[in-house]
């Protein structure tokens, strides 16, 4: 049986996945460094600014949602934005505090990047379980 190679849009969604959990702690603590709590909030709203752009996307038809056509988009989008939310978003976020709690107390970058990443790590296992529990409910 032959496989389908991946889509664009599957692509996407697997650096974005990596990038929360290991690209974003990286740019925050350098954010941090660079511009203290002030450029780590920006830094932190782009990048949930980038999850909603890419949970409308994929919500959306031209981009390869076939469910749009059955469901309509008032029922996709709002679930699409709540999986992408708590799936890429909570990553972010857990990163954020991380960072912002322990980003300024050593000198060396290694220990508040690790803890961030384990912090994103657990904050995308939470975003699971959640769009999991959740997504049913919302109508």
């Amino acid at each position: 049986m032959a496989r389908e190679p991946l889509s664009a849009l599957s692509v996407i969604h697997l650096v974005l996945q990596a990038g929360s959990v290991f690209a974003f702690p990286a740019l925050g603590l350098k954010a941090l460094r660079a511009g203290g709590p002030a450029r780590l909030r920006l830094a932190t709203m782009i990048a949930l600014g980038v999850v909603v752009v890419f949970a409308l996307a994929a919500a959306s038809s031209p981009f390869g949602n076939q469910l749009v056509s059955g469901y309509g988009s008032a029922d996709t989008v709002p679930r699409a934005v709540l999986l992408y939310g708590l799936t890429l978003g909570l990553p972010v976020l857990g990163g954020a505090g991380t960072i912002r709690l322990l980003g300024g107390r050593f000198a060396a970058l290694l220990w508040p990047y690790t803890a961030a990443v384990i912090t994103a790590g657990f904050g995308w296992v939470a975003g699971v379980v959640l769009a999991t529990w959740l997504l049913p409910l919302v109508a």
